[in-house]
């Protein structure tokens, strides 16, 4: 939708309360659109107040004094990397999958994101730095053992 239909789109929804299945040239929208005018927001406003935050307080942690400012600015990167190509991938896979094939696949994506974090990744709350560090030396050593 042009940014124009969907100023429309919501000035018909929060102001006139007209009908929300015409735009503002009249043509007839499809209740996917009003679905995810609707959802998108309340999606960034729940992941701003929920696991938005966590990749830049954990990377901030997890890596060694003496690395750290290389490791968070590569991650940092690989993070814009990673936005750009969900971005970027958004339209062509509504093209190929539709609108809910599209959500599916990324609610795939977060399912699997969520199996890495409760495997691998650990509480840091009240630790100090130098323990993260032990910590993650202690699994890495237990996981590199038991693979062997």
């Amino acid at each position: 939708l042009p940014d124009r239909e969907i100023g429309g789109l919501i000035e018909d929804v929060a102001i006139q309360g007209r009908d929300t299945k015409s735009n503002i040239s009249g043509e007839r929208q499809e209740p996917e659109a009003t679905i995810a005018l609707i959802s998108l927001p309340l999606y960034v406003l729940f992941f701003s107040a929920g696991a938005g935050p966590v990749p830049w307080l954990l990377y901030n942690e997890v890596f060694p004094t003496r690395i750290r400012a290389k490791a968070v600015s590569l991650c940092t990167a690989t993070n814009y990397f990673s936005n750009a190509i969900v971005g970027s991938a958004f339209l062509p896979g509504v093209t190929f999958l539709g609108l809910g094939g599209t959500y599916a696949g990324y609610a795939l994506l977060n399912l699997l994101g969520y199996v890495f974090v409760k495997e691998l990744v650990f509480e840091t709350k009240g630790m100090k730095l130098e323990d993260i560090e032990e910590t993650m030396l202690e699994k890495w050593a237990k996981n590199k053992n038991a693979s062997t």
